[in-house]
């Protein structure tokens, strides 16, 4: 039975024949070295998971989200912003919104989840058996898959909250008012006329209303839709072999992305939530964060999967993962797309 157990990984063998050679035929000895080195040999290519590091990069992760996209922005407020009294662009009416932030962040959630999950397990059926890496939480054995799932599904995370913090703290610093201010707004007592600056006016509208009124650049339906579909479209491309799909499969799937994230930011347009400019660079900050994780985070052209691993921390072999010394070192290149 524990000869068996050994013959789970491709290191275990070799190291079985390693034995044999270094005893010769006889049985006893053979079995014997076996009973010595069997917890060795059996964990030989595992990678040890660092449960303390997982944890602190996730409150370091939410906890700069939570400050820098939520704590932050509530504290200083949104800067006051005056307005030219024949400013045609905020005289837009008030419209409900086509896209709603639930709605908004559903997509982006399950569209980067469910894309990974699904390329993750697909790639587990079709890459060869050795160059799959085996990991272990303490004694417990954890589904490669699960690893990669939750690798990507981190850097997606790391990505969407920079952009997070990055979009609410432009919105108050810069306070450019929405299309449809004044319909919000409802200012009293206006008495300026032509192309005079007024910045000396009370709003009579809703206060949370007013205060959202204030933060049209840059669009973060726009950017968070973007960032969503871009990623999802790069991850693909770097994940799913060409010779597994037919050719216009994969390009149908990335275009489908890129045009819901398209008509995401359009909406707000047409919903009077921006300016077309607001949506112009929401696209481009969306687009610009989802090259940069994929390409430069993730390492996703260039790296092999556990050298960019962002939540773990492994290594090769069966030892004490406070120590940090491997015993082996077996890179997995499973992210390699083949050509």
């Amino acid at each position: 039975l524990l000869y068996f157990w050994c013959l789970i990984s491709a290191n275990s063998k070799r190291k079985l024949l390693q034995i044999k050679k270094r005893v010769g035929k006889t049985s006893s000895q053979f079995w014997f070295i076996i009973m010595a080195e069997s917890v060795d040999v059996f964990s030989s290519d595992m990678k040890a998971i660092n449960m303390r590091r997982f944890l602190a990069d996730l409150v370091l992760l939410y906890g700069f989200g939570l400050i820098g996209g939520v704590l932050i922005p509530h504290l200083t407020g949104t800067y006051i912003r005056g307005f030219f009294c024949d400013d045609e662009s905020i005289r837009y009416t008030y419209k409900q919104d086509t896209v709603t932030p639930a709605v908004l962040l559903l997509y982006v959630f399950l569209v980067m989840i469910a894309v990974v999950a699904a390329t993750e397990t697909y790639r587990s059926k079709i890459d060869p058996p050795n160059s799959i890496s085996q990991y272990r939480l303490g004694n417990t054995s954890i589904q490669p898959t699960v690893i990669r799932i939750i690798n990507y599904i981190g850097y997606s995370q790391i990505g969407f909250v920079c952009l997070y913090v990055v979009t609410n703290l432009t919105k108050n610093c810069l306070g450019r008012l929405r299309p449809n201010f004044l319909d919000v707004c409802k200012p009293l007592n206006i008495t300026c006329q032509g192309h005079e600056y007024y910045d000396n006016y009370v709003c009579s509208g809703n206060p949370e209303m007013v205060a959202e009124a204030r933060r049209s650049f840059f669009s973060g339906h726009s950017s968070f839709a973007m960032y969503a579909s871009t990623f999802a479209a790069i991850y693909l491309y770097a994940r799913i072999p060409r010779h597994t799909l037919c050719r216009t499969a994969l390009p149908i799937i990335q275009t489908t992305l890129l045009g819901i994230g398209l008509l995401i930011s359009y909406s707000r347009i047409n919903d009077h939530k921006h300016h077309w400019s607001d949506v112009i660079i929401g696209i481009l900050a969306g687009v610009g964060t989802a090259v940069y994780t994929c390409v430069v985070w993730a390492q996703m052209f260039t790296k092999p999967t556990e050298e960019v691993l962002p939540i773990h921390n492994i290594h090769s072999g069966y030892t004490d993962v406070t120590t940090g010394i491997p015993a082996n070192t077996n890179q997995d290149y499973g992210n390699s797309r083949e050509r």
